[in-house]
């Protein structure tokens, strides 16, 4: 039988320190990114496109293990209303007057 390209996410032997001060800033974005994009392979090589980010990378992106930071984090803003939006309202910085932002 023939193996599909690319690998899946690993959950065996894969060490993740969860951090309270980054679990809900990595799930809102893991979020963001599902819900603009959904979560298949397409959804994968769109963010991978947007960021130049390695497969596995976006792949802990999508799952909320990985968080990006600086200019990937700029990248899927730009791109992606959704991930702007989170930055925003995660920095208080929301429009009070905006009802869609609440």
């Amino acid at each position: 039988m023939r193996i599909k390209m690319g690998t899946g996410v690993p959950e065996k032997g894969t060490t993740v320190q969860l951090r309270p001060e980054t679990v809900g800033y990595r799930g809102a974005l893991a979020m963001a990114l599902r819900l603009e994009l959904g979560s298949g392979h397409r959804a994968i090589k769109t963010a991978r496109r947007w960021t130049g980010a390695g497969e596995r990378t976006v792949k802990h992106r999508f799952a909320g293990k990985r968080r990006p930071s600086g200019e990937p984090l700029i990248l899927l803003a730009r791109h992606s209303d959704m991930v702007f939006h989170m930055v925003l309202i995660g920095a208080g910085r929301y429009d009070d007057a905006d009802p869609e932002m609440r």
